[in-house]
């Protein structure tokens, strides 16, 4: 799957649909792939399902994709403004991201990616990587 720009301009009032979730989730495998690609040992992703506007996201989709996100920035490159996602538990306030979480969700992908991609071209890009000696730190 090809990076599609993420929308990084989540507001009250804006509405998550499935569109929204497929960039989403493509661009994190996109970034997965991307980094396996660069030797990062990462393993195989949580699954993340594919939706429909027939099905209603559980409290799995959006920890899945959280989790992702979490060990892409662990174990590859972490922007300096990272903070860890929440975990969804499905009851009360809890089942959805806000717009605040989109935005955090969709810039740090980008971050993590934009730097990825300008160190395998061999810019100098100030961040966090994971490698200690040359190999990979686990």
């Amino acid at each position: 799957m090809a990076w599609i720009a993420p929308k990084t301009d989540w507001m009250l009032g804006r509405f998550f649909n499935i569109v929204d979730y497929a960039r989403i989730t493509g661009n994190l495998q996109t970034t997965w792939d991307f980094a396996s690609a660069m030797r990062y040992e990462l393993g195989s992703p949580i699954i993340m399902a594919t939706l429909d506007y027939a099905g209603i996201p559980s409290k799995d989709v959006f920890n899945a994709v959280e989790r992702n996100l979490e060990s892409l920035a662990n174990k590859t490159y972490k922007p300096s403004d990272y903070t860890n996602g929440r975990i969804f538990v499905g009851d009360g306030n809890d089942k959805t991201w806000t717009y605040d979480e989109l935005n955090r969700i969709e810039n740090l992908t980008s971050e993590i990616y934009t730097g990825l991609v300008l160190a395998d071209a061999g810019a100098p890009y100030t961040a966090q990587y994971n490698f200690y000696c040359g190999s990979l730190y686990l």
